[in-house]
C-alpha cells in the first residue's frame, strides 16, 4: 500500500511498485480518476495491460496507469494457486475476453469522460 494525498486533501492507499513513486502526483489532477482506483482496486487486477511498444514511455498518466496495472496482473500470475488461476490473470492481461470483462470497460469508461481517448478496445489511451 501506498499513501497518497488528492489536491483535496483526501489520502488515498494504492498498492502499487514502489518505483513509481514520482509518478502518484500525476493522481491529483485526476480525480475521477484516483476516486475510481480507489474505490475499484479490483479494476487494477482486470484492467488490460497497455499493449502497444510505447506504453511504458514516461509520458504522465498512461505511464502511471499502465505500470500500475502492470505490476499489479505480474503479481497476480506469479502468485496464482495453480495454472489455471494463473491462465485467468494473463487472460486478463493480454485478452480482451479475459478476466471481468464489465469492471474493465467501467474503467475504460471513466478513462473517456477523463479526456482519454480510446483508439481500439484495450490497446492504447492518450490523454
Amino acid at each position: 500500500m501506498h499513501l497518497i494525498t488528492l489536491a483535496d486533501g483526501r489520502t488515498v492507499d494504492i498498492d502499487v511498485n514502489p518505483v513509481l513513486e514520482a509518478g502518484y502526483a500525476l493522481l491529483k489532477d485526476n480525480q475521477a480518476v484516483a476516486d475510481f482506483l480507489k474505490d475499484n482496486k479490483a479494476a487494477l487486477q482486470a484492467y488490460l495491460v497497455l499493449r502497444d511498444d510505447d506504453w511504458f514511455m514516461p509520458d504522465g498518466e498512461r505511464f502511471l496507469i499502465g505500470s500500475i496495472c502492470y505490476s499489479t496482473l505480474l503479481t497476480r500470475i506469479r502468485s496464482a494457486e495453480d495454472e489455471h488461476h494463473k491462465k485467468l490473470w494473463w487472460d486478463a492481461a493480454f485478452d480482451k475476453d479475459g478476466y471481468d470483462f464489465e469492471l474493465i470497460e467501467k474503467f475504460v469508461a471513466i478513462m473517456e469522460t477523463a479526456g482519454w481517448k480510446r483508439e481500439t478496445f484495450g490497446t492504447t489511451f492518450k490523454p
